[in-house]
């Protein structure tokens, strides 16, 4: 029996809830950084040694301090905080992934129970709004994080190598959202 989901959003929402849906912010990790604790990102790169970015802006690089400017150190910290609403964005999506997974299994069941199949995609559609609103957010983060990558790598070339989100990657999430029907 085809199921009248426009969106497709049961298989998004079951996703996103297998990654991210009992997440705390310690276990949420991107390819370019990954939440140590509650004050400190682990930052990789290819070519150089994972460097830790703590919440009041200082930089070590393999366990060594990095010397920074007052005005570097801010630019980190602001970059840190990103960090952690690019974080607090990607668990909210995995939050409404779930909530959306919740409520097309329970329109599947109420719907075919009362014969009203065609409920289902009406309910499952409000859910899955829910999960493109929390998905774009996660694009914007990634966007103002890239360029405020690229800001501090060119006032600070030690940090030049840990700059890794890419025009590409930024490009690949805001295409998916507006690929979404």
């Amino acid at each position: 029996m085809n199921l009248p989901i426009r969106h497709g959003a049961a298989l998004v929402a079951l996703t996103l809830a297998t990654a991210l849906g009992a997440c705390s912010h310690e276990d949420v990790s991107f390819r370019h950084f990954r939440v140590v604790d509650a004050t400190h990102v682990a930052l990789y790169s290819r070519t150089a040694p994972m460097a830790i970015l703590a919440d009041d802006g200082s930089l070590s690089i393999d366990a060594r301090p990095v010397p920074l400017e007052p005005a570097q150190q801010a630019q980190l910290k602001d970059f840190h905080t990103r960090i952690r609403t690019l974080m607090d964005d990607a668990l909210a999506t995995g939050r409404a992934g779930v909530a959306t997974a919740t409520t097309a299994l329970g329109a599947v069941a109420s719907g075919l129970a009362s014969g009203d199949p065609d409920s289902i995609g009406r309910k499952v559609d409000a859910k899955a709004a829910e999960v493109d609103a929390a998905a774009a957010r996660i694009c914007v983060d990634l966007a103002r994080l890239r360029a405020q990558q690229q800001t501090i790598a060119t006032g600070l070339p030690a940090f030049a190598p840990y700059a890794g989100i890419t025009a590409d990657e930024v490009a690949s999430c805001t295409g998916r959202q507006s690929q979404r029907p």
